[in-house]
C-alpha cells in the first residue's frame, strides 16, 4: 500500500465534506465534537507529525503548538498541514527514525502506517454524521486491523490465559490477542466492521460473536482512545 498517496487521498475527501458543509455539524461518533472540532483535529495531528518527523529525535518527544485559525480559513488551513506531512515523509527515507506514542518501530513508515488509519477512521466519522458511512477501504480496514493491535498493545489487558481471535469474513486473515491456545472468544465480521469496533465507532453486535462474550467486552473497553 503506498501510504502517503492513501493519506491525500483521504484528507482531500475530508476537506471535500468539510468545505461542503456546515462546520457546527455534530459528529456523534466524537462526542462533543462538530465537524469543524473535527478538521481542526486531524489538521493538528498532521502538523504535529511532520514536525515529529522533521525533528528525527527518536528518543525525544518536544510540544508542537498548534496555530489556531477562524472557521473561514479552516479548509485551506487543513490542507496546508496535511501538505507539510506529506513533504516532511518524502523527504525521509521510510526506515528514518522518529519518535512515536506507541514505542517501537519508531520509524517514519509507521507513522505513514498509523496516519493512514487516522484519516480513514475520520472520514468514516465524517461521513458517518452525514447519514453515510460506507465501509471502509477493504486493504485499508485488513492493515487497520494489524496496525491497530500494533499500537494499543502496551494498553490492552486481557483476563489471565485468555485468547481473543479476530476474523476477517472478507479475506483469508484472522488476529489472535492473548495467550497461545484455543480461543475463548471468536469475534468475526467483515475487515471494516472489525477495525470500526476496534476504534469504538460500532458496537461489539456488528460482530459475530461465538464464545465467553463477557472477555470481549472486558478486552474492547481496556483501549484508551482519547
Amino acid at each position: 500500500m503506498d501510504y502517503r498517496s492513501e493519506i491525500a487521498l483521504l484528507s482531500e475527501h475530508i476537506a471535500r465534506l468539510a468545505q461542503a458543509n456546515e462546520l457546527d455539524l455534530p459528529v456523534p461518533s466524537c462526542p462533543e465534537w462538530t465537524l469543524g472540532d473535527l478538521v481542526f483535529h486531524i489538521g493538528s495531528v498532521h502538523a504535529t507529525w511532520a514536525k515529529i518527523i522533521e525533528e528525527a529525535s527518536p528518543n525525544t518527544h518536544h510540544q508542537h503548538p498548534v496555530d489556531d485559525v477562524t472557521d473561514d480559513l479552516l479548509v485551506v488551513w487543513f490542507k496546508n498541514h496535511t501538505k507539510a506531512l506529506l513533504k516532511s515523509m518524502a523527504e525521509a527515507v521510510p526506515e528514518a527514525r522518529c519518535w512515536t506514542w506507541w514505542g517501537e518501530p519508531r520509524t517514519v513508515l509507521a507513522v505513514e502506517r498509523h496516519q493512514v488509519q487516522e484519516a480513514a477512521i475520520h472520514l468514516w466519522d465524517v461521513q458517518n454524521s452525514l447519514g453515510a458511512a460506507p465501509a471502509l477501504d477493504r486493504d485499508i480496514a485488513r492493515d487497520g486491523v494489524a496496525e491497530f493491535l500494533l499500537v494499543q498493545r502496551e494498553f490492552m489487558t486481557l483476563p489471565t490465559d485468555a485468547r481473543i481471535s479476530l476474523v476477517a469474513n472478507d479475506a483469508p486473515e484472522s488476529w489472535f490477542v492473548g495467550a497461545p491456545g484455543a480461543h475463548d472468544v471468536a469475534l468475526t465480521g467483515s475487515s471494516s466492521d472489525v477495525v470500526l469496533v476496534l476504534h469504538g465507532r460500532l458496537a461489539m453486535s456488528a460482530l459475530d460473536v461465538v464464545g465467553d462474550v463477557g472477555i470481549a467486552h472486558e478486552w474492547l473497553s481496556s483501549f484508551d482512545l482519547s
